[in-house]
């Protein structure tokens, strides 16, 4: 028989929250509960939701590449949002990112911080998706309480996932600002 302790709700990768919220399976496997725990929206096959796992996989790749482009860092503060961009893909593409694992995301709370506190050259927009996703990441900290059973449901569904999906939006949004800043400006001369 297939072990599950990877569905468990405490597990906050992305491809464990992906399979419970589109398999019908217990999210409460390490919890032992008498009574099973079912957070999905959808009822997909698991070959259906590796195919959408991989994909999103390439989505971040994605957003990496156009946030960090192929030059290396120009300054401490894009080398520190690209670490941090960094760190945040390692915790959501892991296949096993436990709710204590999340710890390391105090170096991209600290650069986000940084960047909303001095924001010479970030756009509003990333300066609101920085802002949004720490909040979300306080409420997904909040809802890691062990109690009740709505916040089991909460967790179970991937608060914590989530939020760290927001942060690396909102920290790829800073990230690019800071390349276009940078970037080296050559004046067009004809040969």
């Amino acid at each position: 028989m297939k072990s599950r302790i990877g569905l468990d709700f405490g597990n906050h990768s992305l491809p464990a929250v992906a399979r419970r919220c589109l398999t019908e399976v217990d999210a409460g496997v390490a919890a032992r509960e008498d009574r099973p725990l079912y957070v999905n929206v959808a009822h997909l096959t698991h070959s259906q939701v590796n195919l959408i796992v991989l994909a999103l996989f390439a989505l971040l790749a994605l957003a990496f590449l156009a946030a960090c482009g192929w030059r290396p860092p120009t300054c401490p503060r894009q080398r520190a949002a690209e670490y941090s961009l960094t760190l945040l893909l390692v915790l959501l593409v892991s296949a096993l990112s436990w709710t204590y694992f999340f710890v390391t995301l105090l170096l991209p709370i600290t650069v986000a911080l940084r960047l909303l506190a001095e924001p010479n050259g970030i756009r509003r927009l990333s300066l609101w998706t920085l802002r949004l996703s720490l909040w979300l990441l306080v409420l997904a900290v909040l809802l890691l309480w062990p109690a009740a059973r709505p916040t089991q449901f909460v967790r179970a569904a991937g608060s914590l996932c989530w939020a760290t999906l927001a942060l690396f939006a909102g920290m790829a949004l800073a990230r690019r600002d800071l390349r276009r800043k940078n970037a080296p400006t050559t004046p067009l001369t004809s040969a």
